[in-house]
């Protein structure tokens, strides 16, 4: 009974509401009839303080409702939240499935921003959003720490930079004024001309980025052959050539190797590696299996 009294409360306030504000929400949502919505300005002047939002039906400009205000009821005419909130309904606000009554707070991740929505912001990283709401949602659902700036701020900005090819790209502040950007390749891609780091300078109208766009290509060394126990590498000239590697793969069941130094190694590989890494060309695989010990006599020490 309690909730059924509180409905008829909620009901009897909008029936205390202006024609213009109540009917719109009540009458549902089958059709947009934009001659019924009230004057943007009118609106505006009414919640300065507020942000101007989009009704449930996405169809008249009204004001947001702000954090801790009353939202939801059928048809939204309990009011719609500023577009950083979101209306928190209690289970026991619902009357037979309808949202009798809910409360703005504060939003993780507004997903639906509609594209009614007028008047698009300027963001602190130089970007121009759609308006408010698709603005938030960058901070929001993407985890950005955009914020609305004066238009001015999108007016000097630097262009935007194209991506390189299997290249990626990260701004420490957007295309704004002091930006760095900073370009790297996708593994097995890497720079070869062009700029890591790009930064957006002021110029005489607008901002500019610094350096030269860079292209990302194939790694050589994907291209050129190496054995087992080397590894490629470039070279001051950018050219491949074959070093000494740290280390070889698992030997794959029994791949024992006698060396010419009468030492028994885990494959071929650990063979070459040694010689190898000890600058011992001489040293090289004798035969498969382990090194017998009658034809390698240990050497008595004195």
């Amino acid at each position: 009974m309690e909730i059924v009294f509180r409905y008829l409360a909620v009901v009897y306030l909008v029936l205390q509401l202006p024609l213009e504000v109540k009917t719109a929400p009540l009458r549902g949502c089958d059709g947009c009839d934009t001659g019924r919505c009230e004057n943007v300005t009118l609106v505006q002047e009414s919640c300065p303080e507020a942000q101007l939002v989009l009704d449930t039906c996405g169809c008249c400009t009204i004001c947001g409702s702000r954090f801790g205000e009353p939202c939801g009821g059928a048809y939204g005419y309990l009011g719609t939240c500023e577009y950083d909130l979101k209306c928190t309904v209690h289970p026991s606000e619902y009357l037979n499935g309808v949202n009798i009554s809910g409360i703005c707070t504060r939003a993780v991740c507004r997903k639906n921003c509609t594209k009614r929505a007028r008047d698009r912001v300027c963001g602190n990283d130089g970007m121009w959003y759609r308006n408010i709401c698709a603005l938030r949602q960058s901070k929001f659902c993407k985890g950005t720490k955009v914020s609305e700036a004066d238009s001015e701020v999108c007016g000097r900005a630097c262009h935007e930079l194209t991506v390189p090819e299997h290249g990626n790209i990260t701004f420490s502040k957007g295309i704004a004024v002091t930006s760095v950007a900073n370009i790297t390749c996708q593994p097995p891609y890497i720079l070869l001309s062009g700029s890591e780091l790009r930064t957006c300078v002021q110029g005489r109208t607008r901002g500019t980025w610094n350096g030269t766009q860079p292209t990302c290509v194939k790694h050589p060394c994907e291209l050129h052959q190496c054995e087992t126990h080397e590894r490629c590498v470039l070279n001051e000239r950018n050219n491949t050539e074959c070093v000494c590697g740290d280390e070889c793969p698992r030997p794959q069941g029994d791949e024992w190797v006698c060396g010419t130094d009468g030492k028994s190694y885990p494959s071929r590989c650990h063979v070459k590696l040694r010689a190898c890494q000890n600058s011992t060309p001489f040293l090289q695989p004798s035969y498969a299996g382990k090194c017998n010990p009658d034809e390698f006599p240990r050497k008595r020490k004195r």
